[in-house]
């Protein structure tokens, strides 16, 4: 399976834990290739044993009794020695295998594809590997022997379970003493349609459950007996919050472009009752004629913009600005703040007076930081979450260790626990991810100890980087103010067509902040499926999909991605394929199935199409849908050129509902591998696996349910 791409140096470390099936030749457990199928890299089992290969220049030995079948740790460490030159050491289970000059660096390796448990040749897969692969990590330089022992003798694991439509049923995180368990449920649908709405999450005996309006937004939270009830308006824009946690009812406003006006603030009411005795009231004003979307004051205080909508002023704070919309600096309040980005535009430097913490990435994200008292290591999931973090303070040493996430199904970081599976710290924030309060395991507010670990964390709500500093959420493109509930500065990208709030370059999730994420600043996503998204990519599934022509999903383990890593180095994320993409295919799929059957009778839905598919881009968000039965006019030429003659089926495959709907994909210039898939049986509402004949014509693509 190809994941998503990202650069190593000429010098960088491949740790892998994996279980082959067989000990025969001609597997790959992770390649890179040029555009046109030239190897880059190459790491599996060839004739002589375990082998690296480096531009097509390679070496092996220890011969073949030394392929073994069981549960191994192998590490590959590449040290560019000179232009022409790299030197390898392969470990395995500890044990140095070889080490040896092999005549060849790996060069550039931007933009070009890597992939999991199979090479390729540039038109298609070669080299399956047969057997599980349950982590992968690359890190940016060479691991010392020492460090791969550690990675060796300290495994955490991430063990998740699905049911047959790939719903994440379960996640355990064994740090090395206990596991922190989390349960998933899901809302069923109509007429015994399945979903990917939560119903509720149980983190370790502690359980938020939710219910849904016939909208798919949020109704109502509940938790620790306290409830939250939401309301929304035709579109769906959050319009009110009955808020037990907070005691408070809150009423909002909005103009016909998507801006807030008011902001109420009520004692806590019934949410079928009409809010009276106001007690604190926020106002918006927008007093640029020429761009009524620009917010001047907010609450009392001025805001000025630049020409291109940047806020140079507000609140004792001034900003600039350097490529057109990247934040270079605020002064103010005490603090001058300075950012530095690199020419993807991703944050590598902040400095808060005389702190400078420096971000090392992999791709867009932070695997390591350091601010000279803090050195901070992340570890993250397949589907790039983040899993853990790794302190080590120099100025509170009692803090020092491994510390690993807790979220609701929202997304947000509600809190950590440490190596023992003890909650150490816990965070509430308000609807739009203001902060409320940090308390620590024993309830204690710590939301200004500086000291605590609660504290050094910088992910928060919806997993994003939070600045203490300033109160803004680093989004990468943007930056976004959660006590405005807006964006600082406007958006570089357009609205999209049918979508009236899109064009308010400004507003944050369209104002549903509830149901909603923007990880970039870019574009929103609904969020109710990204917990129970299967993001395949777990080599043990591609050898059960390419040997039987389909994956029990059950049983595939989490890949953990630099899991049990700590201080050790950076570590990339090497995500199979984007989370959000393939859960709003099921989403959407399954939503579709309900449109289609919503209102029948069951006379009516035996009539209908056998099964319904989508497909979502991961690159541009759009969503492609289609039914079986009916044949396109129009073929896209990779597809056209795939078709098998003779059929593998009964039925031509421009009869499936997956070949339609990612035929309209191609069509509107979507890359095939860019895609995920989910296919559903109309009248039942269950998965649909592919046919034989889409198989063949459309490899590459993520199919979700099969």
């Amino acid at each position: 399976m190809e994941f998503n791409d990202f650069d190593t140096s000429d010098t960088f470390t491949v740790s892998l834990w994996l279980k082959p099936d067989k000990n025969t030749d001609g597997q790959c457990f992770l390649g890179k290739h040029t555009d046109d199928g030239n190897n880059i890299f190459l790491m599996g089992f060839w004739d002589n044993g375990y082998e690296v290969n480096i531009r097509d220049k390679s070496y092996s030995s220890n011969g073949a009794d030394a392929k073994t079948e069981d549960y191994q740790h192998l590490v590959a460490v590449i040290k560019k020695v000179d232009d022409t030159k790299s030197h390898v050491t392969v470990y395995k289970n500890n044990e140095e295998l070889w080490n040896t000059d092999i005549n060849g660096v790996i060069g550039s390796t931007k933009g070009k594809g890597w992939t999991l448990g199979q090479d390729w040749d540039g038109s298609s897969v070669t080299d399956l590997f047969k057997g599980e692969i349950d982590e992968l990590a690359i890190y940016n330089r060479d691991l010392t022997v020492d460090e791969v022992g550690y990675l060796y003798n300290n495994k955490s694991t991430i063990n998740n379970s699905y049911d047959s439509i790939g719903r994440l049923e379960q996640k355990s995180i064994n740090s090395g003493v206990n596991s922190f368990v989390t349960n998933y449920s899901y809302l069923d649908g109509i007429n015994g349609a399945t979903t990917t709405k939560i119903e509720s999450i149980d983190n370790n005996g502690k359980s938020i459950a939710y219910t849904y309006d016939p909208n798919g937004n949020i109704e109502t939270i509940t938790e620790n007996n306290k409830k939250i009830t939401y309301s929304y308006n035709e579109l769906n824009e959050l319009i009110r919050e009955d808020n037990q946690v907070l005691n408070k009812t809150i009423v909002y406003s909005y103009d016909d472009g998507g801006n807030f006006e008011s902001k109420v603030e009520y004692p806590y009411t019934d949410p079928l009752t009409t809010p009276l005795g106001a007690t604190n009231t926020v106002n918006y004003t927008y007093g640029d004629t020429n761009w009524k979307d620009k917010l001047t004051n907010f609450n009392g205080k001025e805001i000025t913009y630049d020409a291109i909508g940047n806020p140079l002023t507000y609140d004792e704070y001034t900003y600039s600005w350097e490529w057109g919309r990247q934040l270079a600096s605020m002064t103010g309040n005490g603090n001058t703040i300075s950012y530095k980005y690199n020419d993807s535009g991703i944050r590598t430097q902040k400095t808060v007076n005389d702190i400078t913490t420096n971000y090392h990435l992999v791709g867009d994200k932070v695997t390591y930081e350091d601010n000279g008292i803090d050195k901070i290591y992340y570890t993250y999931d397949a589907s790039g979450q983040l899993v853990s973090m790794n302190i080590t303070s120099s100025e509170t040493s009692d803090i020092n260790g491994e510390y690993y996430y807790i979220r609701n199904a929202q997304g947000d970081i509600i809190g950590l626990f440490d190596g023992t599976e003890t909650q150490i710290a816990s965070y509430s924030y308000d609807s739009w991810g203001k902060l409320i309060s940090i308390k620590d395991g024993s309830g204690v507010d710590i939301t200004n100890d500086t000291e605590s670990i609660g504290y050094k964390n910088p992910y928060r709500y919806r997993g994003y980087r939070y600045d203490t500093e300033t109160g803004l959420y680093y989004l990468q493109s943007r930056y976004y103010n959660p006590e405005w509930g807006r964006f600082i500065n406007a958006d570089s990208e357009g609205g999209t067509v049918g979508e009236l709030l899109s064009h308010n370059v400004f507003a944050y999730c369209g104002n549903n902040p509830v149901n909603r994420l923007d990880p970039d600043g870019r574009a929103w996503w609904i969020i109710g499926a990204v917990a129970g998204a299967v993001v395949g990519g777990i080599a043990g599934a591609a050898y059960s999909y390419y040997t039987t022509g389909s994956v029990d999903w059950r049983y595939v383990a989490g890949a953990l991605v630099g899991a049990g890593l700590g201080y050790l180095a950076e570590t990339a994320y090497v995500g199979i394929t984007t989370s959000a993409a393939a859960a709003s295919a099921v989403q959407y799929g399954q939503q579709r199935v309900s449109e289609l059957k919503n209102g029948l009778s069951n006379s009516q839905i035996s009539k209908l199409p056998r099964a319904t598919s989508t497909a979502v881009s991961r690159v541009t968000g759009k969503v492609y849908q289609a039914e079986s039965g009916t044949i396109s006019e129009t073929i896209h030429p990779l597809l056209k050129s795939r078709i098998p003659n003779p059929s593998l089926t009964m039925r031509p495959p421009a009869n499936c509902a997956e070949f339609n709907a990612v035929n309209k994909a191609l069509l509107d210039g979507a890359k095939i591998k860019d895609l995920s898939v989910a296919t559903f049986k109309i009248r039942e509402g269950t998965a649909f696996p592919m046919c034989p004949n889409c198989r063949v014509t459309i490899f590459g693509a993520n199919v979700v349910t099969n």
